[in-house]
């Protein structure tokens, strides 16, 4: 939380020169394609690996603030299923796309940015640290071959 009070995301870009050998971290936060035989399986890429753990991170805040009592692994398998009613379209087309199963159909940091649901948002802007704060943006690493 900022200083204000407003929420915060940050990505301390620690898993950039890091080869997966083994399974680790929160794997409900994980990407289906890290559970793949071979970890990093086919379409694997940081960065769409990535996209999928914010998409779990809103979709908690989003639909299961208080708990999903196995409800939001229901969510991740299925997103245009079982996103709750209350969700606004907008947001569960999102979600949809960040937790698309198959990495190259998942949504990258530059197209959920322009995402109808963020739309209005000053992403230059927010550069400038509107939390009272520099805040840096910077663009995915385009995937190896």
């Amino acid at each position: 939380m900022a200083a204000n009070g407003r929420p915060m995301l940050a990505d301390t870009d620690s898993m950039d020169a890091v080869t997966v050998t083994k399974r680790a971290g929160t794997t409900s936060y994980q990407a289906p394609e890290l559970w793949r035989a071979s970890l990093q399986g086919e379409g694997y890429t940081t960065d769409r690996a990535d996209m999928y753990a914010f998409g779990i991170t809103l979709a908690e805040i989003a639909c299961y603030p208080a708990g999903g009592n196995g409800k939001l692994q229901q969510l991740k398998d299925d997103p245009a299923a079982n996103t709750p009613d209350y969700v606004p379209a907008d947001l569960k087309d999102l979600l949809c796309g960040l937790l698309a199963a198959v990495p190259g159909k998942r949504l990258t940091a530059e197209a959920a940015m322009k995402h109808r649901f963020f739309q209005g948002v000053d992403w230059e802007g927010l550069k400038e640290g509107p939390l009272g704060m520099a805040v840096q943006l910077r663009a995915a690493p385009a995937p190896s071959p």
